[in-house]
């Protein structure tokens, strides 16, 4: 009798850790559709929301897939009708050119009839992705130190063109000084967009898609300083320069390129415009079959703490009832 209760409680206990676990998968786990749906620039930081899907279930003749970005109070936005699929795509650009990717967590794609007289949402979901609350308030900091790389590194190319375009030895010399004056202050920026990056990937909880776009982060961040550095000594060298001349010309060419480097990248990996790019696909959406949390983490957590309680409560169930089973009479 022991035995089996044991077993019955050991098989209560390991049905609820199953799933508990369950519940903190990742979507990267899950039917994931080709494609993704991204956050982007149009006039304004991340006011447009690009859908490029593939893969999802051809719809019968009469309906039609639609796009919803849904905030944290449940509100939805319409973001696009995509027809029956199989691909999904479109392109929404907010008309107040608001940041999208702060206002909104959760992508709902929903199956409407057509023709559809009604604004609402039917609420038959099909697919569906979020981004964590704390994951995406960490990409609203880390987009805007990434918006200031960006700008000091065209304000690095600005000064190394004038340097280039310069006739003479002062305006070239002062030009690539100017270039290694602010090289200090846009490493330093690159650096710590890789230790927030890198703090983004460790509260993930094993988030593989998040994780995976945080990396990029932090590869980016260190091209660049990669690339600062080779821009810092050859700029060294133009600003060292005593005399004009081919070698110098040749020098402030290596700066201009390095320069525009720092922006576009090279051959080893992005600049800060990539770097940019990178940090708006820690919110992408790769979106999955079914409805996921509106608010992203905190359901999850409740499912957890119910599943726990519900598996507590059947053990202490059958302790209780093992305690006050009758005694065997004894012979």
């Amino acid at each position: 009798m022991r035995r089996k209760l044991f077993l019955s409680f050991a098989s209560v206990f390991l049905l609820t850790m199953l799933t508990t676990v369950s519940a903190f998968a990742d979507h990267s786990s899950a039917s994931v559709l080709g494609g993704s749906a991204n956050f982007r620039d149009a006039s304004a930081q991340s006011d447009s929301f690009v859908v490029n899907i593939t893969g999802a279930t051809v719809l019968s003749a009469g309906s039609t897939y639609q796009g919803w970005l849904v905030d944290e109070a449940g509100t939805k936005l319409s973001v696009g009708v995509y027809g029956p699929g199989p691909d999904l795509k479109g392109t929404y650009v907010s008309p107040s050119n608001a940041d999208l990717l702060a206002d909104y967590k959760t992508f709902l794609v929903t199956i409407e009839p057509k023709p559809d007289d009604s604004s609402a949402d039917s609420g038959n979901v099909a697919y569906g992705d979020f981004v964590p609350s704390a994951t995406s308030d960490a990409i609203g900091t880390l987009l805007g130190e990434a918006g200031q790389l960006r700008t000091q590194a065209n304000s690095i190319l600005s000064s190394a063109n004038t340097a280039e375009a310069s006739s003479d030895l002062a305006g070239q010399t002062s030009g690539a000084q100017a270039v290694i004056d602010a090289l200090g202050a846009l490493k330093a920026t690159a650096e710590n967009i890789s230790v927030q990056a890198g703090d983004i990937k460790a509260n993930a909880a094993g988030d593989t898609l998040i994780s995976t776009a945080a990396d990029a982060v932090v590869s980016s961040a260190s091209n660049v300083i990669a690339i600062a550095d080779k821009l810092n000594a050859t700029s060294s060298r133009a600003a060292a320069a005593t005399a004009t001349g081919l070698a110098l010309e040749l020098e402030l060419d290596n700066v201009k390129a390095a320069a525009g480097q720092l922006v576009n990248g090279d051959d080893s990996g992005n600049g800060s415009a990539g770097l940019y790019t990178n940090v708006q696909d820690i919110g992408k959406m790769n979106v999955v079959v079914g409805t996921p949390p509106a608010t992203g983490d905190s359901m999850l957590m409740n499912v957890i703490w119910v599943t726990l309680a519900i598996g507590m409560l059947m053990m202490l169930s059958g302790a209780i009832l093992y305690n006050r089973r009758p005694l065997r009479a004894v012979a």
